[in-house]
C-alpha cells in the first residue's frame, strides 16, 4: 500500500454526466458507480495501481496526470445507508480510466485499471465502453489507447484495432549519455 499524508483530491470533470449505477448488491447495501465528476484520491489510485501489479509512481506526478487529463472516469464501490444515499467515508475506488485530448479531434485513453477482486465481472468492459461513449458525446471521433500486450485481445473485443490502414504509433525514447 501507498503510505503518506492525508490524500490530496484532484477534481475531475465537473460538467459531465451524472453517476451511472452499474451494479447493486442483492441486499441493496452496496453498489458500483461509474462517475466522471468528483474527486480522485491519488493515494487510493496508487494503491489500486499496485494491486494490479503496476510499478510505484510518484504521487505528485500522478496528481498532475489526473489534473491535466481531458477526462477521468472512475468506478466506485459505495456503501448505501437506509435512505439509499451513499456513505462517503466508505466509498472505495475500484477502477479508473483517463484520457488526454486535443479537445477537438483526438483522444488517447490511458491508465485503465480495475481492482483484481472485481475483474472478470464486466466492469472493465463497462468502464472502457462508457469512457469511449463519453468521449464521443464530447465530439471526439478518433480514440486511441495504450495497452499492455496481455490486454490487446480485451480491447480488440471492444472494437479497438491495431495497425488500422497502415497507421503505426511511433515512439521517441531519448538516449542519455
Amino acid at each position: 500500500p501507498v503510505e503518506g499524508a492525508p490524500a490530496p483530491h484532484v477534481p475531475i470533470d465537473p460538467f459531465d454526466e451524472d453517476d451511472v449505477v452499474l451494479w447493486t448488491s442483492d441486499d441493496a447495501t452496496k453498489r458500483v458507480v461509474y462517475r466522471t465528476a468528483g474527486e480522485i484520491d491519488v493515494y487510493a489510485l496508487e494503491n489500486l495501481a499496485q494491486a494490479v501489479g503496476w510499478p510505484k509512481r510518484p504521487v505528485d506526478k500522478v496528481e498532475q496526470a489526473l489534473k491535466h487529463s481531458f477526462l477521468v472516469a472512475a468506478l466506485h464501490l459505495e456503501t448505501i445507508d437506509e435512505s439509499g444515499a451513499p456513505i462517503e467515508e466508505e466509498s472505495e475506488l475500484i477502477g479508473l480510466a483517463r484520457a488526454t485530448s486535443d479537445h477537438v479531434f483526438n483522444a488517447t485513453i490511458w491508465d485503465v485499471l480495475v481492482d483484481p477482486k472485481w475483474q472478470g465481472n464486466g466492469f472493465g468492459t463497462a468502464l472502457v465502453e462508457r469512457t469511449v461513449n463519453t468521449l464521443h458525446r464530447r465530439d471526439i471521433a478518433n480514440i486511441s489507447l495504450f495497452a499492455d500486450a496481455k490486454a490487446i485481445t480485451f480491447y480488440e473485443r471492444l472494437g479497438f484495432k491495431g495497425d488500422l490502414e497502415g497507421v503505426k504509433g511511433l515512439f521517441f525514447y531519448p538516449t542519455y549519455r
